[in-house]
């Protein structure tokens, strides 16, 4: 009797979850950058947690969805960073798994397993703000999850199970992220639109459209019944759709549109290494029976020599080099754009429904990042949640569309899913050179610990110390442009609305509100975090932008303490870190005061163990 090949429907999962714990244990503590983004995400759903209501009492940008799913896990587990990383986990799971079924759906399980090991060993741990455990935005993050959950169970068989997940799945985007989920939306009703199947693809679509919008709008009615018209804009997530031109030059910028000559030189050298490298795996595929299964003198040469450059630009001198490189997916908004269109020409089958849903999704969220795809030295936080579907799209592109199109389609694919594969191995190895262990302090709060660049780690000890020392019960606390980090970690709360202020997050209405308030009922400490905002066209806080605001500050408040650069006169919007502590002077009105907890002390430590430490900071409940 034959030997009987038992199939496993799950095995290509093995490898991403061996890359994604890979990218976790690399960048182990370092997902939080506590001075840009990361502030927000930890303050605005621990001011939930306490009873604050989002968009009127706190300002927030994106839909209701992310701050309100972190603030119950704050409420649950408590206010911790662990909390909010087990929901980036948990996210990551979700998205990854629905990327694969999609992409499995539109392609093979073999484009599926490259091209998810590939997006959790880059996306998992991504410096910059980049991490899926942390990222600089949760209602980004759990949009995309939502997103490739709609579209993984639309594109399967019709049932029951399938519409309410992915009505579910659409509801999440929309809610979390409008346009997100706006884009699939739109994909699904042009893919029953040109399904073979039209009238029930139709019905169906619209079920689950009509289904996740509801949810949606309950959502959104909930979260802004009573708001006034202001509330909602341009503090709200309606400025999104009318960007102030602060933002209009970061969107600019990161899609490589404000350089439009020097980034389609990049793409087309990137365009250029692509052609080259899968031109050398077709070469390899050559010349053999289709039906011969074995691998071929030639493959074996292939498969070593791309190991080899796997080990040059991983540790070796090409190290160097390979950051100089356009990344390999540059091209990749573009490509699955056309291919996405390509595919309209004709009638939608099951499979080419799927692989226009997984396109067109990859392709509308890539196209923040169209000419400006960036991941390794110059990772950026939009490139990283483009990366997913980009990736996917491209593995179906080349493994499932060109591949069968070659004299020898499964040498072709061995060697093309070779190359995913390294490119994910190379992936990792520079993650390490971006963290080198030595290269971080540790350090430990009420909240939890975190690694940081010695400079930060130090001056942010020394504050939460001081604080610890001076601060009473009923004290608050404001810092900017950006510094709910110290809010989350002390429980000191803020009296103002904004969290963050950079450049485009103020009209001048809000901005001469803020500084009324300041007048009348200002925290009794004020803090100053030295973060230069160079993408928004503007330095520095208080010179360049919210001038008004830092001169109400200053009349009065007196600074008490300054951590990090120890020149006094360092003028803000400079390289060097600092942070300083404003104090209320005794003339000014009384702000208002709020209750904390004892606890203990947070500790910096590092290689070497560091002695810092610092009596903790936390809210009676």
């Amino acid at each position: 009797m034959g030997r009987v090949k038992v199939r496993r429907r799950w095995e290509w999962l093995v490898l991403p979850v061996l890359a994604g714990a890979a990218a976790v244990a690399l960048s182990w503590q370092r997902w939080i950058n506590p001075f840009v983004d990361s502030s927000r995400e930890m303050i605005v759903p621990a001011r939930l947690a306490v009873g604050e209501r989002l968009y009127e009492d706190v300002v927030y940008h994106y839909g209701p969805a992310g701050p309100w799913a972190n603030a119950l896990a704050l409420e649950i587990f408590g206010r911790r960073f662990a909390a909010l990383e087990a929901v980036g986990l948990g996210l990551s799971v979700l998205l990854l798994f629905s990327l694969y079924g999609l992409t499995k759906r539109g392609g093979s399980p073999l484009s599926a397993g490259v091209a998810v090991t590939f997006a959790a060993a880059l996306c998992l741990g991504a410096p910059n703000g980049g991490s899926f455990l942390f990222p600089y935005s949760f209602g980004a993050l759990f949009a995309l999850a939502g997103g490739f959950l709609c579209l993984w169970q639309a594109a399967g068989p019709p049932s029951g199970r399938a519409n309410i997940l992915a009505a579910a799945g659409l509801a999440l985007a929309l809610s979390a992220k409008p346009e997100t989920g706006a884009a699939a939306g739109v994909l699904l009703v042009v893919a029953a639109f040109f399904s073979e199947e039209r009238r029930p693809e139709r019905r169906r679509s619209f079920a689950i459209l009509g289904l996740g919008g509801a949810a949606a709008l309950l959502a959104y009615g909930i979260a802004f019944v009573g708001l006034s018209w202001q509330l909602r804009s341009p503090e709200g997530p309606l400025a999104l759709f009318a960007p102030p031109p602060e933002w209009v030059n970061v969107y600019r910028a990161v899609s490589g549109l404000d350089d439009p000559a020097g980034s389609l030189g990049r793409v087309a050298t990137a365009l250029f290494l692509d052609l080259l490298v899968l031109g050398g795996a077709a070469l390899v595929a050559t010349g053999r029976s289709r039906a011969e299964r074995r691998l071929a003198p030639l493959e074996l040469v292939w498969f070593a020599a791309v190991a080899a450059a796997a080990l040059f630009f991983a540790r070796g001198p090409g190290a160097a080099i390979e950051d100089r490189l356009p990344p390999l997916l540059l091209p990749a908004p573009l490509a699955v754009a056309a291919g996405a269109l390509f595919l309209l020409r004709s009638r939608l089958d099951a499979a080419g429904r799927a692989r226009f849903l997984l396109f067109g999704f990859a392709a509308a969220v890539g196209a923040r990042v169209v000419l400006g795809l960036a991941y390794g030295r110059t990772t950026t936080p939009y490139s990283i949640f483009a990366l997913p579907g980009l990736a996917a799209a491209s593995a179906v592109l080349v493994l499932d569309a060109i591949a069968p199109r070659l004299p020898n389609p499964a040498a072709f694919r061995r060697a093309a899913a070779a190359l995913f594969l390294v490119l994910a191995v190379v992936g990792l190895f520079r993650l390490g050179r971006f963290y080198p262990p030595g290269g971080a302090l540790l350090l430990r709060t009420a909240a939890g610990s975190l690694k940081l660049p010695a400079a930060r780690a130090v001056a942010a000890a020394e504050t939460l110390r001081f604080l610890g020392a001076r601060a009473r019960p009923g004290d608050g606390l404001t810092g900017f442009p950006e510094a709910g980090f110290f809010n989350f970690v002390t429980g000191l709360r803020n009296p103002l609305r904004e969290d963050v202020v950079f450049p485009g997050h103020l009209d001048a209405v809000n901005e001469a509100r803020i500084v009324r308030r300041i007048e009348e009922a200002g925290p009794r400490f004020v803090l100053l975090v030295n973060q230069a905002a160079p993408a928004f066209g503007s330095i520095a806080f208080g010179k360049d932008y919210a001038v008004e605001v830092w001169n109400a500050v200053e009349r009065n408040y007196r600074l008490v303490a300054a951590f990090g650069d120890p020149r006094p006169d360092a003028p803000v919007g400079s390289r060097e870190f600092f942070i300083r502590v404003y104090e209320r002077r005794p003339d000014a009105v009384r702000g208002s005061r709020l209750t904390w907890n004892d606890g203990g002390s947070p500790q910096l430590e590092g290689e070497p163990r560091s002695e810092l430490q610092a009596p903790r900071v936390r809210n009676q409940p």
